[in-house]
This record gives C-alpha cells, structure tokens and sequence, in this order.
C-alpha cells in the first residue's frame, strides 16, 4: 500500500495481492482515523459479495474468484466494541460486463484498488440492534 495526505483526505493505493479490508483496517487503526468516509475504484479478486436477507437476519453469499473491474466502492468507517468496522459496498463487473453490487465481506486486489478515505473529528460508534440483527450506526 502506498498513500499521501491531502489536506484532510487520505489518498491511497493498494497493491497487486492486498486483502482489500484488512490493509484498509489497518490503515485506519495505524493513522487513528475515529471515523469517516471511503471510496475507491479498481480491479479485485476473490470476492466475496453478500446481501442481508432481513426475514432470516443473515447474508446471502457469492464469491467470485475471477478479476473483476470494481466501479465503485462506498463505506464508512466506524467502531463497534473499540474495534474498527469498514462497512463497504462495491458494484463490480464481470469480463462479460454484467454487473454485481452488495456488501464487502473480502476481496484481494488484481491490479491496484485506489481509494480516498475523508476522516471525522470524532469516533463513529455502531451499536447492537436486535430487532434488525446488525450492529448500526449509534447517531
């Protein structure tokens, strides 16, 4: 991973074979980032792609071994339990330019993945919600 500060904003660079989130988390845990916005384009692999079904209050999984083009990954960055949460979703496309949208659960990065990451003054915080069953921002 390479990245430089501008002004407020991170601008960051993902290398070929990165695990998206993890670089991504440590990143966060490494600049002390309490909270913010990310977003970033590229090319990944091995992802693996979920929807939440909310009547069973469990994700539907797909993953997708092959290199995809990623058009758009969107997020926050928050803490729940004094632990950092990236909560990404990605829209990618197949070689056959099908799209493929939901949420992030893992990816590696094919070519590069660059994103921008826009820190908060103050700690985001999720918390529990058991009618839901997902742990939500706390606002």
């Amino acid at each position: 991973m390479k990245w430089r500060q501008i002004e407020n904003r991170y601008i960051i660079r993902l290398e070929k074979g990165e695990e998206v989130l993890g670089t991504l988390t440590a990143f966060v845990l490494d600049r002390r980032i309490q909270g913010g916005v990310i977003y970033g384009l590229g090319a990944i692999c091995d992802l693996v792609l979920g929807l939440y079904e909310p009547h069973k209050r469990e994700y539907i999984k797909r993953t997708f071994e092959e290199d995809l083009e990623l058009g758009n990954l969107t997020g926050n960055i928050s803490y729940f339990e004094e632990n950092p949460v990236l909560h990404c979703h990605v829209t990618v496309a197949a070689s056959d330019l099908h799209a493929y949208t939901g949420h992030l659960f893992s990816a590696k990065v094919a070519v590069t993945v660059e994103c921008v990451i826009t820190p908060f003054a103050e700690r985001l915080t999720r918390v529990r919600d058991e009618q839901i069953g997902l742990n939500l921002l706390d606002i």
